[in-house]
């Protein structure tokens, strides 16, 4: 399948632009219901990227990515995700130039990863061992202190909340500067809010009440854990 026609099903977000790539799958999904039980719907096979390339304007420091393969091999994956799911993933030479460069700002010449376990029910992915061959990639320390490889992965969009929440915090600083008028009267709000309170507390009702009717499973976020990370023939450039 060429990815390249995906758009006409479903546009790709705003800055993305896909330039090439192909989706090939041998899958198998197998339906088993016993009786009184509820069905066992399960995915078997292997799913396959092959030249892929994007660009992606939507970070700082706009870049083009390249993959040669990914593969994801599907040992047992539960549809219904009442069962963890059993995953490997092999990368084939990955790459990240910066917008105006020639030499990638990092690279990998391929990726390992032979255990991967998704349990939906406790939001948890667990990693076995991940090898990285021939890991590549050149640092450079800004006169600002920061490191130029995190502008390809913080979004226009965080930089520009960042600068919000700095001028608010600013604002607020100087406005906790000014003296305080003693003897003023609580706001309209302030007295509403009060009057709430303690109509709440009168009625047997509390936050943390209603909290604990809440499912904490629904809520929780997920847990990455990685085992081990082998790293061969790595190269780190740092540049200050």
């Amino acid at each position: 399948f060429d990815l390249t026609q995906f758009d006409q099903y479903a546009p790709l977000p705003r800055g993305i632009s896909l330039l090439s790539g192909h989706f090939n799958s041998d899958l198998l999904l197998t339906f088993a219901q016993a009786s009184n039980k509820a069905p066992d719907i399960t995915l078997t096979g292997s799913a396959t990227l092959q030249g892929l390339s994007l660009k992606n304007s939507t970070v700082h420091s706009p870049y083009q990515a390249s993959l040669k393969q990914l593969t994801l091999t599907l040992s047992e994956v539960d549809v219904m995700g009442e069962k963890p799911s059993q995953i490997k993933l092999n990368i084939d030479q990955v790459a990240l130039t910066r917008e105006g460069e020639k030499n990638p700002a990092l690279s990998i010449a391929g990726l390992d990863a032979d255990s991967v376990i998704v349990d939906k029910f406790k939001h948890q992915i667990a990693l076995g061992e991940i090898t990285l061959d021939r890991l590549n990639t050149t640092l450079r320390r800004e006169a600002s202190g920061d490191i130029d490889l995190t502008r390809l992965f913080s979004s226009t969009q965080d930089v520009q909340v960042q600068k919000k929440a700095k001028t608010k915090t600013q604002a607020q600083v100087q406005t906790q500067a000014r003296i305080p008028m003693p003897g003023r009267k609580p706001t309209p709000v302030a007295a509403a809010e009060i009057k709430t309170t303690e109509k709440a507390a009168k009625s047997g009702e509390s936050v943390s009440s209603a909290s604990k009717e809440k499912s904490p499973a629904a809520d929780a976020p997920w847990t990455t854990q990685i085992k081990r990370v082998k790293l061969k023939a790595a190269k780190l450039h740092y540049e200050d």
